[in-house]
């Protein structure tokens, strides 16, 4: 889990994360399915803190010492772009709705301070790559397809948080939402990620190796051929850092 090895890592006080990720979760298993029915989603993850935190007094937060961080949309966009009843677009619309949904119950919780993450450009990964380079002439393009659906899953992600900002100063609550530019920086790391000291960037770093140097293969951008390796946490978080400093004390 890149956010608890990231807060380990990089934390210099005493604070408390609390993870409810789940690996493959969608937003919403009502647009877009699941591929285990024991994976929770964005919606199931929300439920679960109402119902275990929200008014938890062994759990105590304030909306001043808290912030909640979200990262959606790579699974809702990995299992949809191939759809052809509705643009991906519409399909976007309907995930992000549901999304900022939930964003507004844990508003009505309490929470005041959000970080939400942009969907990458997946189209660069070794798995999407591996995807292109065996594509037949006429045959869609997937790296193409998923990388313009981040491109307007980002797009609306931006337009949704300012409607959530006036929505919530409309209801008189102030809120601070920031958008974590992880598209730009992936591709900034890709792009140069020889200086930054990576030798393989369409590889997982454990595939094809041996036992005795996949532990070693530690300038590999890739750990398998869809999720980065910590080297590119190590150096992401940096930039995650920026955005922390405006908030103290958070859980």
């Amino acid at each position: 889990m890149w956010v608890e090895w990231v807060t380990d890592t990089y934390n210099v006080s005493e604070i408390a994360l609390y993870n409810f990720a789940y690996g493959g979760a969608v937003t919403d298993e009502t647009i877009v399915a699941q591929t285990s029915s024991s994976t929770q989603s964005f919606r199931d993850q929300v439920n679960n803190f109402l119902s275990g935190y929200a008014n938890n007094s062994a759990t105590p937060w304030t909306a001043d010492d808290s912030l909640f961080t979200v990262f959606f949309g790579i699974n809702d966009i990995g299992k949809s772009y191939y759809w052809t009843n509705e643009t991906q677009h519409r399909t976007n619309a309907r995930v992000q709705a549901s999304y900022f949904e939930r964003l507004a119950l844990l508003r009505s919780a309490g929470a005041r301070n959000f970080l939400l993450l942009q969907v990458p450009d997946v189209g660069r990964t070794p798995n999407l790559l591996n995807q292109s380079a065996h594509t037949l002439p006429y045959q869609p393009n997937n790296a193409t397809l998923q990388s313009l659906a981040a491109l307007d899953y980002n797009a609306q992600l931006a337009a949704n948080v300012e409607v959530f900002k006036r929505n919530s100063s409309t209801l008189g609550i102030a809120v601070d939402v920031n958008i974590y530019p992880t598209h730009q920086l992936f591709d900034f790391a890709l792009d140069n990620a020889e200086v930054l000291g990576f030798t393989n960037v369409t590889a997982g770093w454990w595939t094809g190796l041996a036992d005795q140097d996949q532990y070693s293969a530690a300038t590999y951008f890739w750990w398998n051929n869809f999720h980065p390796t910590w080297g590119v946490h190590d150096i992401l978080a940096h930039s995650v850092s920026t955005f922390l400093s405006k908030w103290s004390g958070l859980t």
